[in-house]
């Protein structure tokens, strides 16, 4: 399924990862995130068993661009072109989970949220993927 994300900077990186359907509410393109661990960021939980973002030949599959191990002081991110940013998600296998794109505006890599569980950073949710 290919998502495209508009009116976004084309100065600004973007992190986009998949969430699995039971860590997050939605509600129209905003969500409150899960976070067991209470790191203060939202949990994904293993979305990787469900889906793939697949990105043409640089990105052979991953549950989030760039990787998590992308330098929070200088994050890498996906770019946005003429203000898009497209990518497909590949399902795996059964089960759901919904795609999230955020501004890594705070000190870790990671969808960084509040205590009851919504972002401090700038982010949307794309429609589920659900996986037969």
């Amino acid at each position: 399924m290919d998502y495209t994300f508009s009116g976004l900077d084309n100065a600004q990186a973007y992190r986009i990862t998949l969430v699995v359907d039971g860590n997050i509410t939605v509600d129209g393109n905003a969500g409150t995130f899960v976070d067991n661990d209470e790191n203060g960021a939202a949990d994904t939980g293993a979305s990787e068993n469900t889906a793939l973002i697949v990105n043409g030949t640089s990105q052979t599959g991953a549950k989030t661009v760039p990787a998590g191990t992308d330098d929070p002081a200088s994050p890498s991110g996906v770019f946005p072109t003429n203000g898009e940013i497209t990518f497909d998600v590949e399902g795996v296998a059964a089960g759901s989970v919904y795609p999230v794109i955020y501004h890594n505006g705070g000190a870790s890599t990671f969808l960084e949220i509040g205590s009851a569980g919504v972002p401090s950073e700038t982010y949307v949710v794309a429609a589920e993927v659900e996986v037969q």
